[in-house]
């Protein structure tokens, strides 16, 4: 079964240029959850932006290793992220 927005066009994996699985921005989405739960632990512990940058790369969730996971550009985490990419929901 096609995946469609409410205008009826096809959205996620079934979306023709689409490079991602459904199930792989699920793991993205999983991954940045766990992002945010870190950053504010870390900022509520007083750590500073250099030491916050350093205990993502050390856990893996920083943009770039995300992105470096699922063999894409750390933009297209960004936009995921942020609602560019991948906001849409079915009809």
């Amino acid at each position: 079964m096609t995946t469609t927005n409410i205008h009826g066009r096809r959205i996620g994996e079934d979306h023709p240029r689409a490079t991602l699985t459904d199930q792989d921005v699920a793991l993205i989405f999983a991954m940045l959850d766990e992002r945010d739960a870190a950053l504010e632990r870390w900022k509520g512990e007083g750590m500073d932006a250099w030491q916050i940058d350093n205990a993502l790369t050390l856990t893996g969730l920083s943009y770039r290793l995300i992105a470096d996971k699922f063999n894409i550009d750390k933009s297209t985490v960004f936009k995921i992220a942020s609602g560019a990419r991948r906001s849409q929901t079915t009809e």
